[in-house]
């Protein structure tokens, strides 16, 4: 008899497109495919019925009918915001739940412990590091999936963009801006995130904004460079899944950007401009001078000489063929565990 998965999220795919969310769904479209019955629950609006790419969706926000769901489950799985009433439907009918962290303070900020987590998946090396170091349960490492045969029939245009996704401070929206001022001679292209305050763009001829995609791919197919100038990133999804378009990135020096090692070249921000706002780094405005200064002359170069663009391309790639076997193992072991939760 198949295990019986429940997705337990506040948002899901293609109405909500961000990070956590899709390594929630890569993950789970796995796991279908191993023969794992799966099906996703939310408690926010949009509300739904139906599937999308094979997994069962459906918004239920009344805690009576959620518990018909996890009375299905063998066993569960959550993140982020409906952690809390996740762990109390879990506990009190007895399902295991797997608690997919994407932040190094998840597990503290929602209150979680050991007897609460049958098993807690890091999304990165450095996340089990610095979260996992008093951490007494059961864990593992899935670097959030990305299926490179996804992107790869992308063809990079020569003339294509410079791209940022999700036009947050804390994304480097400033300095995207900044950057656009400086190149007016090469397109810009910013794309609305699904969460955090927007910051609202120049009038500048080379840039164009638009609103937030479910299929990024589109993004992809006119963007030449990805810029990802993040003062925190879990881990770089974006800069993977641009690579396997081919598409170089030049990211911060966020420490889950420098583990994805997609970026042609991480770019230090100006340390002294970001301070720390509840343990996460929140950029300035815009920076120092010095750091807009490396970044222009770094992009520039990467833009600009089309030998290098190539070589960076090709890096690109090869990380994300990487990165695709890595995880798949990393996603062989999640089956087998939550397999043995069931039981």
């Amino acid at each position: 008899m198949s295990v019986k998965l429940l997705g337990h999220f506040h948002l899901y795919p293609p109405s909500h497109n961000a990070g956590a969310e899709w390594m929630a769904h890569s993950m789970l479209r796995y796991l279908s495919a191993a023969g794992i019955k799966v099906k996703v629950i939310t408690n926010r609006p949009p509300r739904r019925r139906g599937t999308f790419e094979g997994i069962p969706v459906e918004m239920v926000s009344n805690p009576a009918r959620a518990s018909l769901d996890y009375r299905w489950a063998d066993v569960a799985m959550t993140h982020l915001d409906v952690t809390r009433q996740s762990m109390k439907l879990a506990r009190r009918l007895n399902v295991p739940l797997v608690h997919v962290i994407h932040n190094h303070q998840q597990l503290e900020y929602h209150r979680v412990a050991p007897e609460d987590a049958a098993l807690v998946v890091w999304n990165s090396r450095w996340v089990a590091d610095r979260a996992g170091a008093g951490w007494d349960g059961d864990s593992m490492i899935v670097l959030p999936p990305v299926p490179v045969s996804r992107f790869e029939s992308i063809v990079p245009a020569a003339d294509g963009a410079v791209t940022l996704l999700n036009l947050a401070e804390a994304k480097g929206a400033h300095l995207f801006y900044e950057l656009a001022r400086r190149m007016p001679d090469v397109p810009f292209l910013g794309v609305r995130g699904s969460y955090g305050e927007q910051v609202e763009p120049p009038d500048l001829p080379n840039l164009e904004v638009i609103p937030n995609q479910p299929d990024v791919r589109k993004v992809y197919a006119r963007t030449r460079v990805l810029l990802m100038p993040s003062t925190y990133e879990s881990f770089g999804r974006c800069a993977v899944e641009a690579a396997a378009a081919g598409i170089p990135s030049i990211g911060s020096d966020a420490a889950g950007l420098v583990e994805a090692g997609c970026n042609w070249q991480n770019l230090p921000l100006d340390i002294e401009q970001r301070p720390a706002i509840n343990g996460f780094a929140r950029s300035s405005a815009l920076g120092s001078r010095r750091t807009a200064d490396l970044w222009h002359g770094t992009l520039r170069e990467l833009y600009g000489d089309p030998r290098t663009w190539y070589t960076a391309s090709l890096a690109a790639y090869d990380r994300a063929l990487e990165l695709e076997a890595t995880t798949n193992r990393q996603l062989a072991e999640l089956a087998l565990r939550i397999e043995g939760l069931a039981r």
